[in-house]
Formats: structure tokens, sequence, C-alpha cells
């Protein structure tokens, strides 16, 4: 004996009667997926705009050069001794008048107090603090803040160079905005993995538009 069967839509069809699954029809996916994209699109292109007024004006008017107060530059470091010389190496060879360079090393267990204190010995504005285990770089960090005697203090990672006129615009910047912090921007050296291009991404993302653009609105 035949029996009629109700016309069910088509995103249900295929699924025994009584499933407790509901589907949502392939028109209101359609629709959620473009305005999602449209969102990230209008947020990147706002994004855009901000930094790109911020970056005129910054480049436009420029910060006072003269007169830029002491700066004491905090690296905590943990097992870097393939990377510290570089670092350190690219903090002296910046055009700040008076900088010194603190290098906190959190409980390593290799060359890495030794190479910092070859440098400190050669160069008298670096100095080491050891750390007797390692705490993290949290530790690391505010045993430098307490150690730094400078007006001004700025952090980086033990991994990273520094352009050489960085910390004297840093400093400047600071001066003539009044800011309470300020930071540069940030590029991946080596590009050549996956891993790596997504990093330099995120920095361009986080780093150079949205804090650019929420400078500009004045929301830090």
């Amino acid at each position: 004996m035949a029996r009629s069967i109700p016309d069910v839509p088509r995103w249900h069809r295929g699924y025994p009667s009584g499933t407790m699954l509901e589907l949502i029809p392939t028109s209101s996916i359609d629709a959620l997926i473009v305005s999602l994209v449209a969102a990230v699109v209008l947020r990147w292109a706002i994004s855009l705009g901000l930094a790109a007024a911020d970056w005129g004006i910054q480049r436009r008017r420029g910060p006072d050069m003269c007169d830029v107060e002491p700066l004491t530059v905090v690296v905590p470091a943990w097992n870097e001794a393939a990377v510290i010389a570089r670092t350190v190496q690219s903090l002296l060879s910046s055009d700040l008048p008076s900088l010194s360079v603190l290098v906190v090393d959190d409980g390593s267990t290799d060359a890495t107090a030794a190479i910092v204190e070859d440098l400190a010995v050669r160069h008298p504005q670096v100095r080491l603090i050891r750390q007797p285990a390692n705490g993290g770089k949290s530790e690391a960090l505010n045993a430098g803040l307490a150690q730094a005697h400078t007006p001004l203090v700025a952090t980086l990672d033990a991994d990273t160079l520094v352009d050489p006129s960085c910390l004297r615009w840093l400093v400047a910047t600071q001066r003539q905005e009044g800011a309470d912090a300020v930071a540069a921007n940030v590029r991946v050296g080596n590009r050549r993995s996956l891993l790596a291009r997504w990093q330099s991404l995120e920095y361009v993302a986080g780093l150079n538009l949205d804090r650019r653009s929420q400078n500009r609105l004045g929301v830090i």
C-alpha cells in the first residue's frame, strides 16, 4: 500500500524521521558568511585608514630629536647564548647619547651570562643581573625595572635587533607627546617559514595598524 510522503525542505532530506538535528538553510549560511566577510573587510579598511592618517601626521610633524632623556633598556634573557650578543651590540649601535643596557639572566643553563659579562667588561654601559633560578619573563622584567635608575625605561626581547635611530625616536616622541608609554614598529627578520610569515602578519595587524588607529582615536 503506497503512502504519501509530506514535502520535506531540501536541507532536511536524507535524514531519518525523528532526528533531533536541525539544519540551517544554505541561503542563511551564505548570508552569514557574507556578513562576516564584510565586517572583517570593513574593520580592516577603517583600521588602515586611521593608521595611514596617524602615520602621515607623525611623519609631517616628527619628534624633537634634541635634548632627549637618558634611557635604560631591560633585556630579560633565558638560554639566549645564540642571539644575546647581537641584541646587545644592536643596542650599543644606537645613536641615543645616554643609554644603559641591563640584561637580566633568568637562570640560564647555557653561556648567556658569560657572554653578557664579557660585553660588560668592554662596554661600561652594559650591566648584568643574574637570577638564581628561572622565574619567568615577568619576574626577570621586574628585577630589571627595580635596578633601572634612569627617567625612562624600555624593554626588549633577547632575540630582537633595533634600528640605530629607534631608541632616540622613542624617547623624543615620548617627551614631545607627554605619553605614559610609546611603542615601536616590530618586523620579523626571517620570514622564510610559514610560521614566521604568520607572525609577521600578526605584528603588522597588532602593532602597526591597530595601535596606530587606536592612537588616532585617542583610546590607547
